[in-house]
């Protein structure tokens, strides 16, 4: 769908549709797998120029992942692969937009099930702050940095209990 037309135009068109995601009934009339799959068809490892694009995306898929059809579809698509790789990218911003993705859909378990499988989530049941043992786990992003071929894993811990769920 976007791969067709000139960056730019997809960008605008891809804003259009990050404003129109924030009425429900526009949201849900729009939600279509085909839309998915256009989104993250931009998240592509070979478009490495179109960061601003895939950005766009990601941020466009925000929106539309608090529909239940949407993670359903996210989830068959590959979706997690793909954001995965943009964690990765050497783009900081990409990875910024990847990881509020992350945290925003790994509020639903089979999501954070697949991001927890994939290595990029990690749940601890101890208390991060005040060392006592949580009822309640806590969430903490992994990545490996891609810095001078480092494979070390960094966690970047998340200070929202309401993180999973």
């Amino acid at each position: 769908m976007f791969g067709k037309m000139p960056v730019e135009l997809s960008i605008t068109l891809v804003h259009c549709l990050i404003a129109l995601s924030i009425h429900e009934d526009i949201r849900v009339k729009l939600l279509e797998s085909k839309l998915l799959e256009a989104l993250l068809a931009c998240l592509q490892e070979g478009n490495e120029a179109d960061v601003e694009l895939k950005i766009a995306a990601i941020h466009c898929l925000c929106g539309y992942i608090c529909e239940s059809q949407a993670r359903d579809w996210f989830l068959n698509l590959g979706g997690v692969n793909k954001i995965v790789q943009c964690l990765m990218n050497t783009s900081v911003p990409l990875r910024q937009a990847a990881a509020t993705f992350l945290q925003l859909a790994a509020r639903e378990p089979p999501i954070a099930a697949a991001f927890i499988h994939a290595g990029m989530l990690h749940c601890r049941t101890s208390g991060a702050h005040d060392g006592k043992q949580s009822p309640r786990p806590e969430a903490s992003l992994i990545y490996r940095s891609r810095i001078l071929g480092s494979s070390c894993q960094q966690p970047l811990f998340v200070d929202d209990p309401d993180f999973i769920g």
